[in-house]
């Protein structure tokens, strides 16, 4: 799937860092719940967020491509200005 392919790592990373800076803000408000329910919070909020990119990975890979052709096209016209 998409995102095992390209962007597993990079996403990783992010959640990772997001846990962190939410677990904190969490641990702020509610400093009596428990780290089981903290961490099943997190844990959820986390599935979610893998979900939710998952699900939008083919139109992430359907604009990317146009991205890329839009690129490339830019790309040869500038150097077809060069030449000429």
């Amino acid at each position: 799937m998409y995102i095992r392919e390209t962007v597993e790592s990079d996403l990783q990373h992010v959640l990772a860092k997001k846990q962190n800076s939410l677990r904190a803000t969490l641990r702020k408000m509610s400093p009596f719940l428990s780290n089981e329910a903290l961490d099943k919070m997190l844990h959820n909020a986390s599935n979610a967020t893998r979900e939710g990119m998952e699900q939008a990975a083919p139109a992430i890979a359907a604009s990317k491509a146009r991205f890329n052709f839009f690129h490339s096209l830019q790309s040869s016209q500038t150097e077809s200005t060069k030449t000429s």
